[in-house]
């Protein structure tokens, strides 16, 4: 079975039996937007002279692209491991704003005669 190995510095495929290295070009992705749907849901498409409906559940991820020469200008993915990273990533971002949130509201001056000049030490 042919290998395709992704690193930190690059990506490159093996095929053990021929001993031959490979490349697998990108894709053209033209995403315009990624959603995460967080309950069940019909999603009526009218984009680009096309209009249709589709079905999402919670954790789908619908994905709109920019272009109109793709047959389906919307589509919806149903990938746990896409749905998680979403939701990680999205954790660590309202985590990094509580705490720069927090750090500013340690940060406020609570002398006395306060003003626009103070500087909190």
């Amino acid at each position: 079975m042919k290998k395709y190995i992704i690193t930190n510095d690059g990506s490159i495929g093996f095929d053990p039996e021929t001993e031959e290295t490979f490349n697998l070009p990108s894709c053209r992705e033209a995403i315009n937007r990624i959603i995460m749907v967080d309950e069940p849901m019909e999603i009526v498409v009218d984009r680009y002279d096309k209009k249709y409906t589709l079905s999402a559940k919670k954790d789908d991820i619908v994905i709109m692209f920019y272009e109109q020469n793709f047959p389906m200008p919307v589509i919806v993915v149903k990938n746990k491991d896409w749905a998680k990273n979403i939701k990680d990533y999205d954790k660590k971002v309202q985590k990094e704003k509580e705490e720069w949130a927090l750090k500013q509201a340690e940060n406020k001056c609570s002398c006395a005669d306060c003003n626009t000049s103070c500087i909190p030490g």
